[in-house]
C-alpha cells in the first residue's frame, strides 16, 4: 500500500487497471509507465514467428498499440483512471531483431482531453531499431479493477 503523498509503484498502478485476455495470452508486460511515456516488453518465442522465421508484424503492432496507448493514460490516482481505444495506428517495419526481447517505447506527442497522439519505437535489447510508428488514441474513463 502506498503511503499518503507517495508515488504509487508500477505494480500498484497496473493492479488498479487489472489484466486483459490478450495480455494473459501473449505475455507482454509494461516495464515502465510514466507521465507521457510507456515501455512494453516481450520475450521473443517461436510462437511469435512467421513462416519466414521473423517476428510476425502483428506482434509488433500489438506491442506498439499497447505502448502508444498507455503513454497517454498515465495516472497516479486510482480514482481517476482511463483506458484507451485505438483510432489509428501507422507502422513502419525496419528490421528483424538480433536479440531475444522486444522493447517498445511509446511517447505522448500531443492531443486534448479525449484524443491523443503517440510516437512509438520498437527495438531489441541490443538497441537495434526494428519498427517505428504513430498512433491516435481516445481516452475512455474506467473504474478501478482491484
Amino acid at each position: 500500500m502506498t503511503e499518503p503523498n507517495a508515488k504509487p509503484s508500477l505494480a500498484e498502478m497496473l493492479a488498479w487497471r487489472g489484466s486483459s485476455g490478450i495480455v494473459d495470452f501473449v505475455g507482454h508486460r509494461i516495464s515502465e509507465l510514466g507521465a507521457e511515456h510507456a515501455v512494453v516488453e516481450l520475450d521473443i518465442g517461436a510462437q511469435f514467428m512467421n513462416r519466414g522465421g521473423s517476428v510476425h508484424g502483428g506482434i509488433y503492432c500489438l506491442l506498439m498499440d499497447t505502448a502508444g496507448g498507455y503513454a497517454g493514460v498515465y495516472s497516479e490516482d486510482p480514482d481517476n483512471l482511463h483506458s484507451f481505444i485505438t483510432v489509428s495506428l501507422s507502422t513502419n517495419f525496419i528490421g528483424s531483431p538480433d536479440g531475444d526481447r522486444l522493447i517498445v517505447t511509446g511517447r505522448l506527442r500531443g492531443g486534448g482531453r479525449s484524443t491523443f497522439f503517440s510516437d512509438i519505437e520498437v527495438q531489441d535489447e541490443t538497441g537495434k531499431l526494428l519498427a517505428t510508428g504513430s498512433g491516435a488514441f481516445r481516452r475512455i474513463p474506467t473504474k478501478r479493477a482491484d
